[in-house]
C-alpha cells in the first residue's frame, strides 16, 4: 500500500512535467544576450594607455570581462579628441576592433578650436555698478567678474553708462534718463574702475554703469558655435561611429556653489554677446542696454516693464546651449544615419537654484534626444519627468562613485523606474572607481545581468497618474520679492524638487516637468482635454508657482481644470510673463482648481491613490517590476506580491523580477533572476524545478521560455494550464 502511494505522486509529477513541457517552447542558454537598449560605459583615453597600443589590449579586456555593448570615448589628462590628426587612427582602430566583437562605439563631441575667434562673437559678462553723483556731478564705482569660473578675461571695457533720477529704490524717471560718455575707465586685473564727471547740472543723479568682461570663447548665440560643432563632427565622419554625445554642454560657466567664497555677495553678472544682443533687441524692440537697465530699474515705477525685461532676457539666455544641442542631433544623424545614438545629459550640477540655469538653461527635459538623460543623484520625480519627455521607454542616468556597492545598489534599484545606468568610467582616475577594477567588474556583472533581463522584457515606463509642473518663470525671476533673491540671482526659495520628493515619499508617484514643455508644445491638452506629454496621459496636475506664467500656460491650466481635470494650484500670481496684471484670471483659475495650496493631505481629492506595491513599480503597459538589493547581495530570495483584478500574484526572486499578467489572469510575460515559482492566490501558476534566470513570453497561446542553464537540467514543473 505504501509503495502504491509513493508511485501515484511520482506518476503525477512526471505527467505534470511532461505535460507542462509540451505546452512550451524551451531554449537553454549560458547567459542572456542584451537586446533593445544598449548597456553603456564611458572610457577615458589617456596618454598612458595610448603608448604601445595598450588601449587595444584594454579594449579587449573590457569587452571580455564586462557586459557593456556600447562604449563612449572621451580623452583626459592631456589627451584630446580635438587633436584629430593624432586621434583619428587610434579611434579608427578602436571602432574596428569593437565592431568585430559586436560592440558599438560613440564619442564625445566638442566645438572645434578656432585659431582666432572674432571679438564680435565672443562670450561676455556684463557687470554693474552705480554711484550717486555729488554736487559737482562726479561719482565713481568699481566692478569685477568674481563669479566667472575662468577668471581671466580677454578684454575689459565699459558697455554703457546711464544717468537718471531715482523715483525709489529700483525705479527711475523715464524723462530723466540719458546716456553719458563723460567718464574715465581704469583696469586693474579683473576689476574695472569708472569715474563719472557729468557736470554740476546732474547733481543728485544716479550713474548706472555697465562694464563688459570679454572672454576668448565663442558665444553659443553666435553663428560660429554651431558651425564649429559641425566641423568637429565632420572630422570624424570617415569612421563608422555608432553614436555621438555632448556631456554637460553649457554656456560659459560661472562658479559652482562649492567654489564660492562666503565673502562673495549674490551674482549680479549677466551673460551677453553681440549676437545675443541682436536677438534680445528683436524680442524687445529696444536697445539691449535699455533692457539690462530695466531688469534692475522699473521705468516710472512700472513694475510690469521690469518683470517683462527680466523674463525676456532669462528666456533667451537659457536657449544658448540649445543652439548647439540641436545641431548635434541633426548633424549626428546626418553623418551616421538615423540609428545614430545621441547622448548624453545636460543636468550639469543637478540643481534648479544654483549655476545650472546660467550654464544649460535647465533644459533637462528639452535637449534633442531619443532617450531622456540625467546624471548623478537627480531626484526620482525629476528623472521620471525627463524620461516621459522622450520617445524611448527607458532613460539613462550617468553615474560614478568611489564605493562600488553603493554604485551597484543605486543601479539595481532604479531599474524598476525604467532607468538604466550610463557607467562612468573605464580608466577613471579622478571621479570614481575605474570600471576595470576587479571589484567593479564583479558587481557590475551581477547588476547588469538583471538589466539584460529587463531589457529583454522591455516594459513601458512607470505609470504616473500625477504630473507636477513648475513655473520656469517664477524660478528665474525673484522680483519684486527681494527676500527670495538667491546667490545666483534667481528665486531660490521655491523648493520645487523638494516638494516633488515630499509627494513621492508620501506614496504618490509623480513626474516633475517645467512649464517650458507647454510653450514648446511637448506638453499639451489633447482632444479629450487631458494633459498629455509625449503620449503619456495624467489624471491630475500639481502646478507650482504660476507667477509670471506665459499666456500658453494659463490657457493650458484653464482648459485642463474647466473640463474636469483635477488641479492643485500652488502659489499666487499678480503678473504674466509680459508684466500684465492677471489677478482676475488667477481668481477664475482658483475657482476651477480642486485645491489651492500645497497640501499633501489633500492629494486624494485629486483622485489619487498611494502606491501600494512594496519594492516595485507598476508600468503603463500593466506590467510590474520589482528590485531588491539586500537579498541579492546575500544570495537570498526576496518576495514580491501584487493584486490585480481580485487576484494576488506572488513569488520570490533575486535582484529583479518583471511580470505581466494577461487580461484573462494568465501569465503573459516574465523575466526574473533567481526565480522558481509564481503563485496565483497561493497556488503555483508557473514553476521551475529549481532556481534560475528565466524569460517567458506568450505568443499565439504558446509559451516561449528561455532558461539560463547550460546543463539543461532545469524543467518546467508547473504551468497555469495545470490549474484548469
Amino acid at each position: 500500500m505504501k509503495k502504491g502511494l509513493f508511485i501515484l505522486p511520482l506518476f503525477c509529477l512526471v505527467y505534470s512535467l511532461v505535460w507542462a513541457q509540451s505546452q512550451a517552447k524551451i531554449q537553454y542558454v549560458d547567459h542572456f544576450d542584451n537586446s533593445h537598449h544598449p548597456q553603456i560605459a564611458y572610457w577615458f583615453l589617456t596618454p598612458a594607455i595610448l603608448e604601445n597600443g595598450q588601449y587595444l589590449k584594454d579594449l579587449d579586456s573590457m569587452i571580455s570581462k564586462s557586459p557593456f555593448d556600447f562604449i563612449f570615448l572621451d580623452a583626459r589628462e592631456g589627451c584630446s579628441l580635438e587633436d584629430q590628426e593624432k586621434m583619428l587612427p587610434i579611434v579608427g582602430n578602436i571602432v574596428k576592433a569593437a565592431h568585430l566583437r559586436n560592440v558599438k562605439v560613440g564619442y564625445r563631441a566638442r566645438l572645434s578650436k578656432s585659431k582666432q575667434i572674432p571679438e564680435s562673437s565672443m562670450e561676455r559678462f556684463i557687470a554693474e555698478g552705480e554711484t550717486k553723483l555729488d554736487g559737482s556731478g562726479k561719482g565713481s564705482c568699481s566692478m569685477d567678474s568674481k563669479y566667472v569660473r575662468s577668471r581671466k578675461s580677454f578684454k575689459q571695457q565699459v558697455y554703457k553708462v546711464f544717468l537718471f533720477k531715482k523715483t525709489k529704490e529700483g525705479g527711475y524717471h523715464v524723462a530723466s534718463l540719458l546716456e553719458t560718455k563723460d567718464f574715465q575707465m581704469e583696469v586693474e586685473g579683473e576689476t574695472i574702475k569708472v569715474k563719472v564727471d557729468a557736470g554740476a547740472k546732474y547733481k543728485g543723479y544716479t550713474a548706472y554703469v555697465m562694464a563688459e568682461f570679454i572672454y576668448n570663447i565663442l558665444s553659443n548665440h553666435s553663428k560660429e558655435a554651431p558651425e564649429q560643432l559641425k566641423q568637429f563632427l565632420d572630422g570624424y565622419a570617415g569612421i563608422p561611429f555608432d553614436g555621438v554625445m555632448l556631456d554637460e554642454y553649457s554656456n560659459f560657466r560661472l562658479m559652482p556653489p562649492w567654489l564660492l567664497h562666503f565673502k562673495l555677495k549674490g551674482l549680479r553678472l549677466r551673460s551677453f554677446s553681440i549676437p545675443f544682443g541682436a536677438k534680445l533687441k528683436n524680442r524687445t524692440g529696444q536697445d539691449p542696454a535699455l533692457t539690462f537697465l530695466q531688469m534692475r530699474y522699473a521705468p516710472d515705477d512700472q513694475e510690469g516693464q521690469r518683470i517683462k525685461s527680466i523674463n525676456t532676457y532669462m528666456d533667451l539666455m537659457r536657449e544658448g546651449a540649445m543652439q548647439v544641442e540641436n545641431v548635434l542631433y541633426a548633424h549626428g544623424k546626418k553623418i551616421y544615419g538615423s540609428n545614430c545614438f545621441i547622448a548624453a545629459h545636460n543636468t550639469f550640477h543637478n540643481s534648479l537654484i544654483h549655476d545650472d540655469i546660467w550654464a544649460t538653461g535647465i533644459k533637462w527635459w528639452s535637449i534633442p534626444r531619443d532617450n531622456g538623460f540625467s546624471d548623478e543623484k537627480s531626484p526620482i520625480p525629476t528623472r521620471m519627468g525627463i524620461a516621459l519627455a522622450y520617445p524611448s521607454n527607458i532613460m539613462y542616468n550617468m553615474y560614478y562613485d568611489y564605493k562600488i556597492k553603493r554604485f551597484a545598489n543605486k543601479t539595481l534599484t532604479e531599474l524598476q523606474y525604467g532607468v538604466r545606468t550610463f557607467y562612468h568610467a573605464f580608466n577613471d582616475t579622478n571621479w570614481g572607481i575605474g570600471l576595470e577594477q576587479p571589484s567593479a567588474v564583479a558587481e557590475i556583472k551581477q547588476v547588469e545581468r538583471c538589466a539584460r533581463l529587463l531589457n529583454r522584457f522591455n516594459p513601458s515606463l512607470p505609470e504616473m497618474k500625477l504630473l507636477i509642473i513648475f513655473g520656469n518663470e517664477a524660478l528665474q525671476n525673484w522680483y519684486p520679492n527681494q527676500s527670495t533673491r538667491g546667490k545666483y540671482d534667481i528665486n531660490s526659495h521655491l523648493k520645487i524638487e523638494e516638494k516633488a520628493v515630499q509627494i513621492w515619499k508620501a506614496g504618490y508617484r509623480n513626474a516633475l516637468v517645467p512649464s517650458d514643455l507647454i510653450s514648446e508644445g511637448k506638453l499639451r491638452i489633447n482632444s479629450q482635454h487631458q494633459a498629455e506629454l509625449n503620449g503619456h496621459v495624467f489624471d491630475a496636475i500639481v502646478y507650482l508657482y504660476p507667477q509670471f506664467a506665459k499666456s500658453s500656460t494659463i490657457s493650458f491650466l484653464e482648459d485642463f481644470a474647466s473640463h474636469g481635470g483635477k488641479l492643485m494650484l500652488v502659489g499666487s500670481a499678480t503678473h504674466d510673463f509680459d508684466g500684465n496684471f492677471i489677478t482676475e484670471k488667477m481668481d477664475k483659475l482658483k475657482t476651477l482648481s480642486t485645491v489651492n495650496d500645497f497640501d499633501i493631505a489633500s492629494l486624494p481629492l485629486l483622485g489619487l491613490s498611494k502606491n501600494a506595491i512594496d519594492g516595485g513599480t507598476k508600468n503603463e503597459d500593466g506590467s510590474y517590476v520589482f528590485t531588491d538589493t539586500v537579498g541579492f547581495r546575500k544570495n537570498k530570495s526576496a518576495n514580491f506580491s501584487f493584486e490585480l483584478n481580485g487576484n494576488v500574484y506572488s513569488g520570490k526572486f533575486k535582484g529583479l523580477a518583471a511580470i505581466k499578467i494577461a487580461a484573462d489572469g494568465s501569465l503573459d510575460k516574465l523575466a526574473a533572476a533567481g526565480f522558481q515559482t509564481l503563485f496565483k492566490n497561493g497556488l503555483p501558476l508557473f514553476s521551475l524545478s529549481k532556481e534560475s534566470d528565466v524569460y517567458l513570453k506568450t505568443k499565439e497561446g504558446l509559451k516561449e521560455i528561455v532558461i539560463v542553464d547550460p546543463s539543461k537540467q532545469v524543467q518546467i514543473v508547473q504551468s497555469e494550464s495545470d490549474q484548469n
